[in-house]
């Protein structure tokens, strides 16, 4: 052996050496590759049940998948915040697989879907096992510069569980429409047929509209059309469409404050395609509930109409049948009632205080017509003060006018067609070369395992 020349054993461990460092580099790789989500913050509602894994065997494009698995009921999610330009369109879009979903309780929004932190705004949502399905989720900035996007396995009102994957994710902003028609639909449901419980006692409810019902409805819906007109001072205008849903309803939400009602939970598999279709900005759920539920002139929970909810930011509101064949509470007529489609107002005003909170704009209170000095009339009801209401014509003592501001009617909810010129933003960025790589596996290293808690970022 020549001097100097290493010995047999040294090469041996030389060369073992190397291969533990390949091998190390190669686990880390594997490893930097599974737990790479960038700016993506892992969180979950029952901390170290989900797995969040990036999948390089299922993906869509040409990028390693998200995929959140739980095997036990749980609500994760990852979720990225990003800068927006405030009172702007925004379409997030993904390619979304999933395999066993199931939600806890049954609850139509719950699933693998795409909604924004902190609220209630979401995507439809996929449950099942299902190939790689496109779904879309458009939001109004509205007053924000800043949103919290999330991709989620479960929903602020339900946990899930089974795997779902997350694949090809876009951000894309669009143009606002500054016209001031409405497009209004009133969901007329012929047949309920629901569980409740009622004084520690279950009762199946069936419940039908008559022909009479319905053509209240249709007689309804063509005043709130003139009166929003009227009643706006021109500052608005609507269309409408009628839509008879035959199948039953056959989930009821329940709460102290309002009884039993229908949620858009209760009817979203039922009038979803509708509405992305139709590209509607208002909906009214015409429902009748029968004795059981809500007997006529029920002193804790008289309401004909229940507004303030939104379906996928949607002005949403329930619009209640009486019992009485008889009662002329959607009925014209010139001795009884000359303003019967005042629910339908009252509830839209509801949808227009909404609006004007999100955005900033000063509104009186819709249920303090008194404390303004006006009066529920006999026949006409409240008319005077929903003119007044929706014209900004309320006065007051030192002379200025309040009411619903008139850029309010110009802030509609997000239609597909706000994004015929779409501009995409970057959003979903992957490592471009080796440099950003190596960052990306030091930090990847350093935050393995960091999943926050849902509910210390999100009101669920």
């Amino acid at each position: 052996m020549k001097k100097n020349e290493p010995s047999r054993g040294s090469k041996i461990f030389s060369i073992i050496f190397i291969l533990f460092v390949l091998a190390a580099l190669i686990y880390i790789y594997g490893m930097y590759k599974e737990n790479y989500f960038g700016d993506f913050v892992r969180a979950e509602y029952n901390a170290n049940i989900s797995e969040f894994k990036r999948d390089r065997s299922i993906k869509y494009g040409k990028h390693d998948s998200y995929r959140i698995k739980s095997d036990r009921f749980n609500d994760a999610m990852i979720s990225k915040t990003v800068s927006v330009i405030p009172n702007t369109p925004y379409r997030v879009s993904c390619m979304i697989k999933t395999e066993n979903v199931i939600a806890q309780n049954n609850n139509s929004i719950s699933g693998a879907g795409i909604c924004i932190s902190d609220t209630t705004e979401c995507s439809k949502t996929i449950v099942g096992t299902t190939n790689w399905t496109k779904v879309e989720f458009m939001f109004d900035s509205k007053d924000r510069e800043e949103v919290s996007i999330g991709f989620r396995l479960g929903s602020y009102l339900d946990n899930c569980k089974g795997t779902a994957w997350f694949s090809d994710l876009k951000l894309e902003t669009g143009a606002t429409s500054k016209n001031t028609e409405w497009k209004i639909v009133c969901f007329v449901f012929d047949n309920l047929d629901v569980n409740i419980e009622k004084d520690g006692k279950q009762y199946r409810v069936q419940e039908s509209m008559t022909q009479a019902d319905k053509q209240d409805m249709k007689d309804n819906m063509a005043r709130t059309k003139s009166s929003l007109k009227s009643l706006t001072n021109y500052n608005m205008t609507a269309e409408y469409d009628i839509i008879e849903i035959t199948d039953p309803i056959t989930t009821i939400s329940h709460d102290e404050a309002n009884g039993y009602y229908i949620a858009p939970s209760d009817v979203s598999n039922l009038i979803q395609e509708y509405v992305e279709k139709g590209e509607y900005d208002f909906i009214f759920a015409a429902v009748k509930f029968g004795e059981v539920i809500g007997p006529e002139l029920d002193e804790q929970n008289n309401w004909i109409g229940l507004g303030g909810m939104d379906f996928h930011d949607i002005g949403f509101a329930n619009i209640r049948l009486p019992n009485d064949a008889k009662s002329y509470i959607y009925k014209y007529n010139s001795n009884i009632n000359l303003f019967p489609e005042e629910a339908f107002v009252h509830e839209f005003c509801h949808t227009l205080e909404r609006i004007s909170k999100e955005n900033g704009y000063e509104y009186p209170i819709l249920h303090d017509y008194e404390k303004y000095g006006y009066k529920n009339e006999l026949k006409y009801g409240l008319m005077k003060w929903y003119g007044d209401y929706m014209s900004q014509n309320i006065k007051q003592s030192h002379g200025q006018k309040i009411g619903i501001n008139p850029n309010v009617y110009r802030i509609k909810p997000i239609h597909k067609s706000a994004f015929n010129y779409a501009m995409e933003v970057e959003f979903d960025k992957d490592p471009d070369n080796i440099i950003e790589e190596l960052r990306a596996i030091i930090n990847t290293i350093a935050n393995a395992g960091k999943n926050i808690k849902i509910g210390e970022t999100n009101n669920i």
